[in-house]
């Protein structure tokens, strides 16, 4: 999905689109749901750019991933990122709200998913895709679900959240608590959008950032 993103950032921005175990180019390997394994799968892959000014972008889970990433760059590297962008992800400390689901049957667990404002509907419909989808759904909703926030470790960057204003699952207040994990400026971009305005209104997303970062957007 992110790699699509290139031809529409400028050319001092360099996009690193990670790819989870299980999925896009490392589709073969095992999934996992422990956030400890990916975060120090990044770390290996992408460590070595720690004294480059980092951007972190991550949506929905990624929201967790890139936060726990950032602390880990501060904590395991001695570095800062320049600039950190949660969405449509709630503040990690908040407690869950949600009934556990990742353990459900398959129909079970796929109707819960049913309620979500965005996930296509051929994932539901096409035997050959749930097959190849489910796996991974429930491997996110459970690294979710099973995330315990540790650590007060502040982030000394910016941090501008994104929302969706029609995202049921996500709300405005979980939105702005974000601005507990970082001594530095906050803010709030809102999307009139659900969940998935990362695909509806990608173009939108990609302006925030360029702009947030001060690069020329050409979009």
């Amino acid at each position: 999905m992110y790699k699509d993103w290139a031809k529409y950032i400028p050319d001092d921005v360099e996009l690193l689109a990670v790819d989870l175990r299980g999925r896009g180019g490392r589709f073969n390997e095992r999934l996992s749901a422990d956030i400890n394994t990916h975060i120090n799968d990044i770390l290996v892959n992408y460590g070595h750019l720690n004294e480059l000014p980092l951007i972190v972008f991550g949506h929905s889970m990624g929201g967790l991933l890139g936060f726990e990433f950032s602390r880990a760059v501060k904590e395991r590297l001695g570095h800062e990122i320049l600039h950190f962008f949660p969405s449509a992800s709630r503040a990690p400390q908040l407690p869950r709200v949600m009934d556990v689901t990742y353990n459900l049957s398959d129909d079970d667990f796929l109707s819960k998913l049913g309620e979500s404002d965005g996930l296509p509907r051929e994932i539901f419909e096409s035997s050959e895709l749930r097959d190849i989808f489910l796996p991974i759904l429930r491997s996110d909703v459970r690294l979710c679900e099973v995330y315990c926030f540790e650590g007060a470790t502040l982030l000394e960057c910016p941090i501008s959240v994104i929302g969706g204003t029609m995202d049921q699952g996500v709300l405005r207040h979980e939105l702005e608590t974000w601005r507990e994990h970082t001594t530095k400026d906050t803010c709030l971009h809102l999307i009139s959008a659900g969940h998935f305005y990362v695909d509806t209104h990608r173009l939108q997303v990609i302006n925030i950032i360029m702009k947030q970062i001060g690069s020329t957007s050409i979009l």
